[in-house]
């Protein structure tokens, strides 16, 4: 006999998850700078382990009117997060921005001796270009490198301490034809050709071909917003050769220089004008004497 054993189904078991409540989870620590004035540093919302604040309108009110910026900057932050922003707020405060020290550094080092730096090292590397094309002579005469010079931090800082170097190379070219005698150019075509002359050599004192100019600038702006073909070009590569490179820097030069030298041909035009009404609405005082007859 055979038997056959039932046969065993299997039970299956369906296990039902319990539902979780979902909960939002807030965020304590938002560290979007503040829009509303009222608010004031986004430091005064937060301790120094980086814990919220809450504070009632009255008191950011009160806070507002009363703290200062020296209370907020003086405190040391653990958090690093509110250290990184206490620094920057620190280093763009009212107080710190206009202070004695600040201007020493962005102005009188960053700005004004950043000039002189780099008009130098422009005249000492362009003097060791042109002594470089006489024959038997192959390494730098000036073999000297100024100390670099950081650009200003300022809104604008760059663009001004290029264009300022510009500016004193140029007048600095003008004067050295007047010294030369060089005759007076008497024509249109003759000025304009002058103007373009004087631009392209002021561009070569100016900036040194490694290092960035004012196409640099236009062309890294914003990522590139202002870019264009003549500035593309014209901006300093790497790649390029000392003779492309200066080549580059003189066609920059003789296009700045036009628009340069009409803005002076305005101010001068001004200043004549003023001082031709002094003169005409001046009195002359006369010395009256008795004559005896």
């Amino acid at each position: 006999m055979v038997f056959v054993l039932p046969k065993i189904e299997e039970e299956k078991e369906n296990f039902i998850l319990p539902e979780i409540e979902k909960t939002e989870v807030k965020k304590e620590n938002n560290f979007k700078l503040p829009f509303n004035v009222m608010e004031g540093s986004v430091l005064n919302e937060f301790d120094d382990q980086g814990n919220k604040i809450k504070k009632p309108i009255i008191e950011k009110v009160k806070d507002f009117f009363t703290s200062k910026d020296d209370d907020i900057y003086k405190q040391e932050y653990k958090d690093p997060i509110l250290k990184a922003i206490h620094d920057v707020e620190k280093k763009y405060s009212m107080e710190n921005y206009y202070s004695l020290e600040n201007f020493t550094d962005q102005v009188l080092y960053k700005s004004y001796l950043g000039v002189a730096r780099d008009v130098g090292q422009g005249t000492i590397d362009f003097s060791n270009y042109i002594m470089k094309k006489f024959p038997g002579v192959d390494d730098n005469v000036i073999d000297f490198k100024l100390p670099v010079i950081p650009e200003p931090e300022f809104f604008g800082g760059t663009f001004l301490r290029d264009m300022s170097g510009f500016v004193v190379s140029y007048g600095g070219v003008s004067k050295a034809g007047d010294v030369a005698k060089i005759p007076a150019a008497t024509t249109k075509t003759m000025k304009s050709f002058k103007i373009l002359m004087t631009g392209g050599f002021a561009e070569q004192f100016a900036f040194s071909p490694r290092e960035k100019r004012l196409s640099t600038i236009v062309e890294t702006y914003k990522d590139g917003k202002f870019s264009n073909a003549v500035t593309a070009y014209l901006q300093a590569v790497d790649t390029d050769s000392e003779d492309a490179a200066r080549a580059k820097m003189f066609a920059e030069g003789s296009i700045i220089g036009v628009p340069l030298e009409l803005l002076g041909w305005a101010i001068r035009g001004g200043v004549n004008k003023i001082n031709k009404k002094n003169i005409d609405e001046g009195t002359i005082e006369f010395q009256q004497k008795k004559l005896m007859i």
